[in-house]
């Protein structure tokens, strides 16, 4: 069943707040979980480490033609780069911290991870599935699987699609 909210706009988990001393997000407030964990927030972390000390992380960037993205802190990872390391750690932490908040909110069987960061899943799934089960209680521990997006970029359009398809016929006539 999807959950819509009276404005639909239910669903926006990226916007609860995980630190008010933290980072000002996109949408004006501080702390918000997408600023801690993100393809973006990756990326912003590793531009300060990266001002602090060494790493190679610039180095893939250039190789590639491309600035420093998720994608190259990952790669820099793989490698033993000590800024990636401690970067995706960080960034892990804080995704499991927003999802053992949604477990114990939602008890869902089943959580789906979309956007850039996803497309690390072979690195990123089995840190995130630990740490999670670390943070959730007891109880829900084992009761839910992460699994990344199958629908990858499309996913929006797809989505919006579906949700005009099974609107009830009053509701989807009076959303033109």
């Amino acid at each position: 069943e999807l959950l819509l909210g009276t404005n639909s706009f239910a669903g926006e988990l990226g916007h609860n707040i995980i630190d008010p001393g933290g980072p000002v997000c996109s949408c004006g407030r501080n702390g918000c979980w997408e600023t801690f964990a993100s393809g973006t927030a990756i990326r912003n972390a590793t531009l300060v480490l990266m001002q602090e000390r060494p790493s190679l992380i610039a180095e893939l960037a250039a190789a590639r033609g491309e600035e420093v993205s998720s994608r190259t802190v990952f790669e820099a990872r793989e490698q033993g780069d000590a800024v990636a390391l401690e970067v995706i750690e960080r960034a892990i932490h804080y995704m499991a911290l927003g999802l053992a908040n949604a477990v114990h909110t939602f008890n869902p069987d089943r959580i789906v991870i979309g956007g850039g960061v996803s497309k690390a899943a072979g690195q990123l799934f089995p840190m995130l599935r630990e740490e999670t089960e670390k943070l959730v209680m007891k109880p829900y521990q084992g009761s839910y699987e992460i699994v990344p997006a199958g629908l990858h970029d499309d996913v929006g359009l797809i989505g919006a699609a579906a949700m005009f398809r099974f609107q009830p016929a009053s509701t989807a006539a009076n959303s033109h």
